[in-house]
């Protein structure tokens, strides 16, 4: 994130995607007080990289299971999970992808 961003802001971007697997909506990103110029001027310098429509990765697009699947759940919408048993079934550990029940 750019010199305009504050050092409070990158840190909460930074915490979101640490806690979805390095992805971060849009929507998440415009609550914590970023527009759409900024966001697409993140996406243009390759600090935001889009992964699928309104989500984005920080570090690097595709790449575990895990992160797909947070991206389906984020698509999904805020109430979304990816249960246990889901997750067992395509070989991921459920306690990795912070599933529930």
């Amino acid at each position: 994130m750019g010199a305009a961003t504050s050092q409070p802001t990158r840190r909460a971007v930074w915490n979101i995607a640490a806690r979805q697997h390095d992805r971060v909506t849009h929507a998440q990103l415009r609550a914590l007080g970023l527009g759409d110029k900024a966001i697409r001027h993140r996406v243009k310098r390759g600090s935001l990289i889009p992964v699928a429509r309104e989500i984005y990765a920080i570090s690097r697009p595709r790449g575990t299971p895990e992160e797909r699947w947070m991206e389906d759940a984020l698509r999904c919408g805020d109430q979304a999970a990816v249960g246990d048993v889901s997750a067992a079934v395509f070989g991921a550990d459920p306690a990795r992808l912070g599933a529930t029940s």
